[in-house]
This record gives C-alpha cells, structure tokens and sequence, in this order.
C-alpha cells in the first residue's frame, strides 16, 4: 500500500502511542470522578481528555491509521487520596504534553505539524 505522505509510519506509531495515553488518562480522570464526583480540576481534565482523543481518532482516521481498541474502561486504579490522585493527574498530564511536543509535532504530518 503505497504512503500517503514520507514518514506515516511514524506518524501512526506516535499516533498509536498518543491514543493510547489518551485512553488511559481519560479511565483515569472516570474513575476519580466516580471516586470523589465533581471537583475541581476533574470536570476540566475529563472534558479535556475526551477532546483530544476525539481529535486523535479523526487524525487517525484521516491517516489511514487503525485506532487501537480501548482496553483501560474502568479498570484504572486510584489511591484514594485526593491529593495523591491530583498529583498522579498533574504528572500525567505533564507527560501527554511531552508526547504531543516531541512526537506529533515531529512526526512529519502536514496536518500535526
């Protein structure tokens, strides 16, 4: 199957990768919501999480990238320390900020980059 574009392995790898946290983060951000109902941050931080894997599965639908299947559900673990959890909720953003910046930036397509 000839590429649409130089380098779409790469942009599906990163979008692979990119779907896959995004998945997670959003179990993650479920489950603190069912565990202690709307505070702040959480509303924001779900809201947020569901937008970019929206974005992301168009994406990889436009690239001709298959999605990978949503594993995480409900199975996220929390602490059950509020604070514990935020903390947890801040560095895992702080990650998924790392990955947009350096792979789907970098990754070549035209429209990522």
């Amino acid at each position: 199957m000839p590429e649409r574009y130089p380098g779409s392995f790469a942009i599906h790898r990163t979008l692979h990768r990119a779907v896959i946290a995004e998945q997670q983060a959003r179990a993650f951000y479920r489950r603190m919501s069912e565990a202690y109902g709307a505070r702040a941050p959480l509303p924001s931080l779900l809201s947020g999480s569901e937008k970019r894997l929206g974005w992301l599965m168009s994406t990889c639908q436009r690239h001709g990238a298959p999605a990978p299947v949503d594993t995480f559900g409900g199975e996220e673990m929390i602490s059950g320390n509020w604070l514990d959890d935020c903390v947890r909720a801040v560095r895992g953003e702080e990650r998924l900020a790392r990955l947009y910046s350096l792979g789907l930036f970098q990754a070549g397509s035209p429209d990522i980059a």
